[in-house]
């Protein structure tokens, strides 16, 4: 496995760059983990790219998806508030991935800096579970969203969903 690391590292320049940091995390959980194929590492380079979405004075960048097990992911984002400090809620039910086979995932649980999925409202006549935190001016905060089932190996679409509008990133 080792002998042909040069061979994958030879191919990183044609990818989005990478901080020294980020490409040995990612090497490094590769290396140790005996579960991964290289098709899980080629699916974790493709989706280091870090798009960003702005909407109504918040900023969510996409930081990418893991593999938790064999039949979860998890999807990470931060949000970045450019007004005053503010509530954010994001919807579970709503919140979801799509896969390169084209089958839908949605979120068995999100969280949003320290929250979870506890508070529960009504959006179009059904009941949801959401994450709700204060957003602070000017202060990142990490979100994430958890995802399981038979995923096939690349996310075409990462679909957070705040009860007002969608956030869509498309990590490949």
């Amino acid at each position: 496995m080792l002998k042909s690391l040069p061979l994958i590292l030879s191919l990183v320049p044609t990818l989005q760059p990478f901080s020294d940091f980020s490409l040995s995390q990612y090497f490094i959980s590769y290396i140790t983990d005996n579960n991964n194929s290289f098709n899980n590492l080629e699916t974790i380079i493709a989706q280091r790219k870090l798009p960003t979405f702005e909407k109504d004075g918040f900023v969510f960048q996409y930081t990418g998806c893991e593999r938790l097990s064999s039949d979860s992911i998890k999807c990470n984002f931060v949000v970045n508030n450019k007004q005053r400090t503010r509530p954010l809620g994001i919807v579970r039910e709503e919140t979801r991935i799509i896969d390169s086979a084209g089958n839908e995932f949605i979120a068995l649980q999100v969280n949003l800096g320290t929250k979870k999925d506890n508070s529960v409202g009504i959006l179009n006549d059904k009941v949801v579970r959401f994450a709700i935190n204060q957003i602070p001016t000017k202060a990142p905060m990490n979100g994430s969203a958890i995802f399981r089932g038979d995923i096939a190996n690349k996310i075409v679409l990462f679909d957070i969903y705040t009860g007002d509008y969608h956030i869509e990133f498309r990590p490949i």
